[in-house]
């Protein structure tokens, strides 16, 4: 995969942990947080994510 397409999508993740730490999330939820949508981004098969 693209690694500039992965860069961009990392850089969506921080924007919406932010939106979780303004949310009152511990450190501990928002690192577990974000861990779970990185492998579930991992996992997807690249063929299937959307053109940009």
């Amino acid at each position: 995969m693209d690694p500039l397409l992965l860069e961009a999508i990392r850089a969506a993740l921080q924007i919406a942990i932010r939106a979780y730490v303004q949310a009152g999330l511990t450190r501990e939820e928002l690192d577990a947080e974000y861990n779970k949508q990185w492998e579930e981004f991992k996992k997807k098969d690249p063929n299937d994510l959307p053109d940009v």
